[in-house]
């Protein structure tokens, strides 16, 4: 008799797992521990590098694809719009002189995007402190309060292109080699090579020639960072902050191509090192709610076709002069138009980005001129074509009031315009009967006494 011998219940058998089966696992395991790994360093840096936003942020990601026209504040809340700030650090010389200063803003609709540099020798009128270039905003705040100097570069450049800027970006030199780094070096086109002999050597007390040749070139943090910054060269092409400028442009849309790469997004270790990296050395008032609304949004813009400006002072532009030698300023630019006059500037930025709701309602505005001022309507004309108003024409009329008005003669459906050109010229729109004689959809009236929102000043107040 065969006797069979059975297993007692207290002491189950043990089964081996095939080794298909253990792989799986310990590949779940792996998956996991680096997700883990991912969201604590993630978490740990957002503590460093979140910082309160004071400018209200985009109205897009607090309300909706298409708010109400109300809580627009003016031409551009219809875009998101950030302010990049480029340092030296605490380890450099002049650490909170900002070396990069560039507007990125998204249109939603249209999905596309604009870069803007501003120059750094811009000089500019800081509340309280007289005249600085544009790149000591940020020092003069930071002496004054820590942490205050991104808001007020951000409230600068706002000032500057009558544009709302909803978020900034604050990154030094160390920062940005590490980011390069962590990508594992990026690819960028040099359009014309250089050799910068007055580049800073390591310890900043001296020279280190620079150079670069054209064509395709794979770089390095360090060598990103200084094609980055050199604006000297016997190259005039490539010596000068305008050029820079349009280097540094180069250079982000290469890292942005390199991030979104596969390479990078499926790299645990890649991803970590970017992190840490941007823990270390960036400031932003981005919440990581409103991260979450953006993604997807920029996920759908065409980075590779965005606009790439530089505002400098080319005959073609005509927006800036050189500042008089001998100053204390030394070498600086003006405003064409005169100290703090920025008219021309704004037309240009808002040409160059201009407001996707006016775009999206085309509605038609008829200019009716109370205002008794020669060349009134002509200049009023002049900017609201630039900012994507559709005028019809201008009519003259004697003076007889002197407030302005906005006259919706279309029932109500355009709002979106109605409700800008209210805020810019301070104006409450009424509904109105359209009459014979106005094929508008919108009538703005000018008074002899209205205001409008335009930054144009008086040239008066030299700082010299």
């Amino acid at each position: 008799m065969k006797i069979v011998k059975r297993e007692s219940a207290a002491t189950p058998r043990k089964r081996r797992l095939s080794p298909l089966v253990t792989f799986i696992w310990a590949l779940v395991f792996a998956v996991l521990a680096v997700f883990l790994w991912l969201l604590f360093t993630t978490l740990s840096a957002s503590q460093r590098i979140l910082a309160p936003n004071t400018t209200g942020g985009a109205p897009l990601l607090d309300n909706s694809a298409k708010p109400n026209p109300t809580v627009l504040n003016r031409e551009g809340d219809g875009r998101i719009s950030f302010l990049l700030i480029g340092r030296g650090g605490p380890e450099h010389p002049g650490g909170n002189l900002t070396d990069s200063i560039q507007v990125i803003s998204i249109n939603p609709t249209a999905h596309t995007a604009a870069f803007l540099s501003l120059p750094r020798d811009l000089l500019v009128r800081i509340p309280g402190d007289g005249y600085a270039k544009l790149n000591a905003v940020y020092s003069y705040a930071e002496q004054k309060k820590a942490g205050s100097g991104p808001a007020a570069s951000v409230n600068a450049v706002s000032t500057i292109l009558d544009m709302p800027i909803h978020y900034y970006v604050d990154v030094d030199f160390q920062g940005f080699k590490e980011a390069v780094d962590a990508l594992g070096g990026i690819t960028v086109n040099v359009k014309t090579g250089f050799t910068d002999f007055t580049f800073p050597d390591d310890r900043m007390v001296g020279y280190k020639p620079f150079t670069v040749k054209a064509g395709v070139q794979q770089m390095d943090g360090t060598t990103a960072l200084k094609f980055a910054r050199s604006r000297h060269s016997a190259n005039p092409a490539e010596g000068s902050d305008f050029a820079r400028s349009a280097r540094q442009q180069l250079i982000l849309a290469a890292m942005r191509d390199k991030a979104l790469s596969a390479g990078t997004l499926s790299n645990p270790v890649k991803l970590t090192n970017l992190v840490q990296a941007v823990g270390k050395h960036l400031r932003t008032d981005i919440s990581t709610s409103e991260i979450s609304k953006l993604l997807p949004i920029a996920r759908q813009v065409d980075f590779g076709s965005a606009t790439m400006n530089v505002i400098d002072n080319s005959a073609s532009l005509a927006l800036l002069v050189d500042g008089p030698s001998g100053t204390q300023f030394g070498y600086h630019l003006l405003p064409k138009l005169g100290y703090n006059s920025y008219l021309d500037i704004q037309r240009y930025a808002h040409s160059l980005m201009p407001e996707p709701f006016l775009s999206q309602e085309k509605a038609t505005v008829q200019l009716i001129d109370a205002t008794g001022k020669k060349g009134a309507a002509a200049d009023a004309a002049k900017t609201l074509k630039s900012y994507g108003y559709l005028l019809t024409g201008t009519i003259q009329t004697a003076p007889t009031q002197k407030e302005n008005e906005v006259h919706e003669l279309d029932g109500g459906h355009h709002p979106y315009t109605a409700v800008l050109l209210g805020k810019r010229f301070t104006a409450t729109p009424t509904k109105l009967d359209k009459t014979s004689d106005s094929q508008a959809d919108i009538e703005l009236v000018l008074g002899s006494g209205g205001s409008t929102k335009s930054q144009k000043t008086s040239s008066s107040a030299a700082p010299y």
